[in-house]
């Protein structure tokens, strides 16, 4: 007997003489994540000056009491995830299939459940806000403020969670400039809004949640700018009817990872609160909002380093391109290493001159907690990263296993542990304790995986489809039309397609030449994804791109002009069908070319 063949994304050869390259999709995550990292980051600045502003106004005591009341804040986070990543995978992954039906679906129960989950939280959380606030302090002086900011804020839960919602699923749609102004605008109109109620009117702490209200109102009336834009993908439509509580359950399930994760790190919040506030008291818990507001703005990076790949994923592995699904993630890996080593460095030569920015003054020994601290950013990163990806593709048992470990299994007793022993030292250690060790399991239980499978990679995808017998990354030039051309028909001559392959190659050939020559991609360095497949009536050609939009079923003899000669019309002559669809920001082309 020989060796088991093997199943991973790299199992044979794909002829392609410039052979497969990340140009085309590497671009276009330029943009998701620039555009991501810009909003994240002011969005996550804007609550790190909200608690700046809180402590510089108001003092300690009432900005420890915000911090006290965030891990119940950020349950409506949870929820935001639980729907929004829930639905924007579903979606991604229909779009990939070209279901337009379901990614409608999905996008418009997110929004449903979002809504109802808000008010549910409202009508639960803010009439027992003061019972809350003592469950969750450990001291008596905070509880007053913990109660005042969580009463406010529960209320306007419905528009906290729809802000987020929103923001996730336009970004599934490729609207990435608008999901970065919605996350964007509510966080400037909350620090707005804490200048004028905190510095201006002296409202306290009951001003700053009146800012977290108003921040994401303001977020919910920018998002819906989306119905106006004239390339979204994802309408409305009525969710309810046949197995909607089947949907549901799909929605939870693909929003599962990332929305258990903002628990279980609430959860772990409270208990590190609950801790140290025992152990080493209110000042204690005031280093650790130091540090927290540190991983905030660090998070963005590779949150949403990760977010941003999200909707991309979900479209390839939809569409069973493993090979780009494949460049994409390294390409992610390096973008992303990139900007948390930056980072780690800026944590590790500057802590004093961070510290003073939330308390004046600073804090004897913090210098030292900080740099264990930005330790534990380089395996987090690795985990946000794998967890989004390892959701997206389906292997949720797996993220879900990394999410445990991470929060609980591994966290909770190191946080009792450690603080126990080592006081603060031991709090902040055991954060980068559990990050490295949840990533020592990723790798264990993805090798698992992969060995059982028969994959050759951590990212265990399925083998190439045997179908596709072509692809490769092509510059938009005339030149290299012609040249991939020959190389289509020769491979499909060689794979028994001979009667089409000159048509085939034709069509290949007069796409990217006219995209080279499009009035609208001066300027610009277009590349061209190929993929070249044989099914059982026709052969299929998919071509993806980064240039301008540009539909050629939409095209008029009027614009002949601007192209080529003749070459769509040609490209509609030669083929049996010709499918546009403009999808993560890119276009795709579909030619059908039957015998």
């Amino acid at each position: 007997m020989g060796a088991k063949p093997r199943r991973g994304d790299a199992a044979r050869e794909i002829p392609g003489d410039y052979g497969r390259s990340a140009v085309t999709l590497a671009g276009q995550y330029r943009k998701f994540f620039g555009a991501s990292v810009a909003a994240t980051l002011l969005l996550q600045a804007t609550l790190v000056t909200d608690t700046i502003i809180v402590g510089q106004l108001l003092g300690p005591v009432p900005m420890s009491g915000v911090r006290v009341a965030s891990p119940i804040v950020n349950i409506l986070n949870v929820i935001a995830m639980l729907v929004g990543v829930g639905g924007a995978t579903l979606a991604s992954i229909a779009m990939g299939k070209r279901d337009r039906k379901s990614a409608d679906n999905a996008f418009s129960l997110s929004l449903t459940l979002g809504i109802a989950l808000g008010l549910l939280f409202a009508l639960v959380v803010a009439p027992s806000a003061e019972l809350v606030a003592r469950l969750i302090s450990s001291d008596e002086s905070t509880v007053a403020y913990t109660t005042t900011f969580l009463r406010i804020v529960a209320a306007a839960a419905p528009a906290y969670i729809l802000a987020s919602v929103m923001a996730v699923l336009l970004r599934a749609d490729g609207c990435i400039k608008l999901s970065s102004v919605v996350l964007a605008a509510a966080g400037v109109a909350n620090v707005a809004f804490d200048l004028l109620f905190m510095g201006v009117l002296g409202m306290g702490v009951e001003g700053s949640a009146y800012a977290t209200d108003a921040g994401m109102v303001s977020a919910v009336v920018l998002s819906l700018l989306y119905f106006r834009w004239s390339k979204r993908t994802l309408r409305l439509c009525n969710p309810l009817g046949p197995a909607l509580g089947a949907r549901v359950v799909a929605v939870f399930k693909n929003g599962a990872s990332g929305a258990l994760r903002m628990l279980f790190a609430c959860i772990a919040l409270l208990f590190l609160n609950f801790v140290v506030g025992s152990v080493v008291g209110v000042a204690g818990i005031a280093v650790l909002t130091v540090c927290g507001n540190i991983q905030l703005l660090v998070v963005a990076f590779f949150s949403a380093g990760g977010q941003a790949a999200m909707p991309m994923e979900g479209v390839l592995y939809g569409e069973r391109d493993y090979s780009g699904l494949r460049l994409l993630m390294r390409y992610v890996f390096r973008v992303v290493g990139v900007c948390v080593a930056v980072l780690v460095i800026v944590v590790c030569l500057f802590p004093a001159q961070i510290t003073v920015l939330f308390i004046p003054g600073g804090v004897e020994g913090i210098d030292v907690m900080l740099r264990l601290y930005a330790l534990g950013f380089i395996p987090l990163a690795a985990n946000y990263i794998m967890n989004y990806y390892y959701n997206t593709v389906q292997r949720r048992s797996i993220a879900l296993a990394l999410t445990l470990a991470e929060n609980l299994v591994f966290y909770l007793p190191l946080i009792w542990v450690l603080t126990n022993a080592f006081g603060l030292v031991g709090a902040v250690g055991a954060f980068t304790g559990a990050e490295v060790l949840a990533t020592v399991l990723m790798v264990v239980m993805a090798s698992y995986a992969r060995r059982k499978g028969g994959f050759d990679s951590l990212l265990l995808l399925p083998e190439l489809p045997r179908e596709l017998v072509y692809e490769a990354t092509v510059p938009a030039t005339g030149d290299d039309a012609a040249y991939v051309a020959r190389h289509v028909k020769a491979t499909l001559d060689e794979n028994g397609a001979a009667g089409v392959s000159a048509r085939a190659a034709l069509g290949v050939e007069e796409m990217i030449a006219n995209a080279s020559i499009l009035d609208a991609n001066r300027g610009r360095a277009v590349s061209f994804d190929v993929r070249v497949s044989t099914l059982p009536d026709c052969v299929q050609v998919v071509l993806r791109d980064n240039g301008a939009p540009f539909d050629p079923t939409r095209y008029e003899p009027a614009e002949r002009a601007e192209f080529a000669i003749d070459g769509i019309e040609t490209l509609k002559a030669v083929a049996s069908n010709v499918a546009y669809r403009y999808v993560i920001g890119m276009n795709q082309t579909i030619i059908e070319v039957k015998p």
